[in-house]
Formats: structure tokens, C-alpha cells, sequence
């Protein structure tokens, strides 16, 4: 070691040969001492987290051979420390300033089982667990909202057996979402952070400040979280309306071997509901077309468009359609159903929820 220099937040060392080493963000040292090593449970005050995004490129990782640096780690870390091993484990909790949830991370993470992927598994990045063991521990959290589940649907639109990945978000190395799209970023703002382990809960606050070089007023970033909050809204209901259609047409598969009875009529009206028609989209378009106006509206830190909008409330609206379609084949079930297919609660007519 040559020289050591801190700045910031961070500590930069230089080597024999023309190398320099950073690591990132000391506050837990800073703050570290003697009481904090005494506690069962102890949440280090979090450094102030800047909200900045990744590049805009449609550009794939480079070959896990090619040498290349490491950035810092995306979002705010979040630092603790346990005396002793907690037996059930480790859950941090993030919520905004009005106390409402933003995540939750609990010590196993659990990852939707998505269909294959077409790029190699180089590409991601495997899911961090909230450390329960007794030591110091770093969790990072990289700012966003919960991604929604999504159906693996084409670039051209059709629902696939695969998971594509046309424009791959963070383009590193064991580094990419294998859930795209991403849940949206958190406004600029005080946010709450508690941690609870062996029986205690404490909390820290922690500010996210914005990247200094957007001009997106507060409100424009907060109406553009409103607009993406909508648009999950809708991609969850048709996501799991979409389920409950394939369980069904599944379940007449079944029962229908070995009868005689027609079921034309009733394979017409779910293939209706998932795939739609000439006149209106089915819940697989909706649900497709829901998750690229989310990318469209996430792309930059800006106030929705006004078409963007527009856009917004046509989906919207055709998921409504297609709710109510489902609404009156789940009544058709109800009232007649010699088949005895298994028969889901019938959704919310309520579409996007604003």
C-alpha cells in the first residue's frame, strides 16, 4: 500500500504497480465502538443513498472473460450487526414516510420460477439473502419497488415457453435482473428501515437524495411513480387472472377424455379471456402491453407524457373488458358446470387501480 485517502464515504487505497482499490462506504466503521458490539441487535444509521439509474444502452454483458472493474453496489446499504445467531432468521423492512410498505426482504429470498432463459446464466444475478448468522452484515437495496410477475410474452407479442431478454437491463456480469422489468424507483425522500432479529425490531431512517444531474421536480417523479403504481396494479391482476384461465382450460383438458359432451362454446370463451379477439385483447396482450408501458414510463426520471398517459388509460380500459368477459364466464360456471371444473373467484372490475 502507497497511499490510503478517504473520500466521501468511501476509502481509496493505492498498490504497488499503478493499482487503486476502493472500498465502499465505511459508515459502519465510522460508527462502530464498543456499545454497538455489545448489542443483541444493532441497525447502523444508513449513509445518505443516491437514486441514480442504470444506462440507457441496449447492450448485453460482457463475456464473463473479458476483464473489466466492479461498480459500487446499486442503492443504499443497509448495515447490521448481531451478536449471536437469530433462530428465526432476519427481515428487513422498508417503508416511506407516511409508514406505508415499500419492500420486505426475509433471510431466504424467494425468486418466481420463470421459464427458461435465452442468454447464458452468466448473466445473473442470484438473489441476496437477509444474513441472520451472528457478525456484521451488509444488505443492499437498490432503491426499487418489487418487480412485478409478468408472462414471458415475445418482442412481436405472443406468449412464449421461454423467458426472452431482448433489452437487457444492466448489462454485468452475474449483475442482471433475471426479473424484468424492475419494480419502479422510490422518490427522493426519508424512508424507514427496520430490521428484526432475535426478537427485536429497531429502525433507522435513511435519505434518498436524487442524482444531482436530473431537473425533475418532486412532483413530476412522484407523478410518474403514481402512473407506474397504476400500471402494476393491472400487471398483477392480469398476471393472475391469466393463471386462474390456463388452470381452467387445463382442467377441461382433463375432464373432458372420455365424455361426449360439447365444449366448443366454453374453450371459445377462455380462449377469449387469455387470448382475446379481433375487437378486443385477451389478458395475455394486456398483461404484455402493460409491462412495456411500465418500461416506457420508467425509462427516465420525467413526468409521464401526456400519450404515455393516454396509452395508460386505453390498456387500462381494455383490461376492463376483458375482466368483465371473465366475470360472466365464471357466472356461466356457477350456474351450470357438468363437468365440475374447478371454478376462481371472479377479479375485480376495478382494472388499473389509480
Amino acid at each position: 500500500v502507497t497511499d490510503m485517502e478517504v473520500h466521501g464515504d468511501d476509502l481509496v487505497i493505492s498498490t504497488y504497480g499503478r493499482s487503486l482499490w476502493i472500498l465502499d462506504n465505511i459508515t459502519p466503521i465510522r460508527q462502530l465502538n464498543a456499545e454497538v458490539l455489545n448489542s443483541a441487535v444493532h441497525l447502523f444509521t444508513p449513509a445518505p443513498a443516491l437514486r441514480v439509474r442504470w444506462d440507457t444502452n441496449q447492450d448485453t454483458p460482457l463475456p464473463i472473460e473479458t476483464p473489466s472493474g466492479k461498480n459500487p453496489p446499486d442503492g443504499t446499504a443497509i448495515d447490521y450487526y448481531l451478536k449471536s445467531a437469530s433462530a428465526d432468521g432476519a427481515t428487513i423492512t422498508i417503508k416511506d414516510a407516511y409508514g406505508n410498505l415499500v419492500r420486505k426482504f426475509t433471510g431466504t429470498p424467494h425468486e418466481p420460477k420463470l421459464p427458461p432463459a435465452n442468454v447464458p446464466e452468466y448473466w445473473f444475478s442470484t438473489p441476496q439473502p437477509v444474513d441472520g448468522t451472528a457478525g456484521l452484515h451488509r444488505f443492499i437495496w437498490n432503491l426499487r419497488y418489487e418487480a412485478p410477475r409478468v408472462l414471458p410474452a415475445g418482442y412481436y407479442g405472443p406468449i412464449l415457453q421461454y423467458t426472452e431478454y431482448t433489452l437487457a437491463d444492466h448489462a454485468i456480469p452475474h449483475e442482471t435482473p433475471r426479473q424484468q422489468p424492475e419494480g419502479p424507483l422510490v422518490v427522493p425522500g426519508t424512508y424507514t428501515v427496520e430490521l428484526t432479529a432475535a426478537g427485536q425490531t429497531v429502525q433507522q431512517h435513511v435519505t434518498v437524495q436524487l442524482d444531482p444531474r436530473v431537473h425533475a421536480t418532486q412532483a413530476d417523479l412522484e407523478s410518474q411513480l403514481a402512473v407506474a403504481r397504476r400500471l402494476l396494479s393491472g400487471i398483477k391482476l392480469s398476471f393472475d387472472e391469466y393463471q386462474d384461465q390456463v388452470a381452467l382450460a387445463t382442467a377441461l383438458e382433463v375432464a373432458k377424455k372420455g365424455k361426449t359432451l360439447d365444449t366448443v362454446d366454453l374453450e371459445k370463451k377462455i380462449k377469449a379471456v387469455t387470448e382475446g379477439s379481433r375487437t378486443a385483447p385477451g389478458l395475455g396482450p394486456v398483461n404484455r402491453d402493460l409491462t412495456r408501458l411500465l418500461d416506457s414510463v420508467e425509462a427516465a426520471d420525467q413526468r409521464p407524457t401526456e400519450p404515455q398517459i393516454q396509452a395508460v388509460d386505453q390498456v387500462c380500459d381494455a383490461l376492463v373488458k376483458v375482466t368483465s368477459l371473465w366475470k360472466a364466464l365464471n357466472e356461466d360456471l356457477q350456474k351450470q358446470n357438468p363437468l365440475n371444473l374447478p371454478i376462481a373467484s371472479a377479479p375485480p372490475m376495478s382494472g388499473c387501480k389509480q
